[in-house]
């Protein structure tokens, strides 16, 4: 597996952001956390990249919205076995 820029916008309440931060922890990717509830210039950075709701992540130029977890361990190179 090569190293990756892996960015993720979450959401306080948020399940699917929950998962999410599960999915990355337990495979040990490094990932920087972007929360847009604590933080509002979090919340205008994910708009300027015309995405307006969490969680989203974006692995080097790839985005993906929500928690696919198949999509995820195809981009981060996870094997699904």
């Amino acid at each position: 597996m090569r190293a990756q820029n892996v960015v993720v916008y979450i959401s306080n309440q948020c399940e699917q952001s929950d998962k999410l931060l599960h999915f990355l922890v337990e495979n040990n990717i490094s990932f920087e956390k972007k929360n847009v509830s604590e933080y509002k210039a979090n919340m205008k950075e994910l708009q300027r990249l015309n995405v307006f709701s969490t969680p989203a992540i974006f692995v080097d130029d790839q985005k993906v919205l929500g928690f696919q977890k198949n999509q995820l361990q195809r981009l981060i190179g996870i094997s699904s076995w």
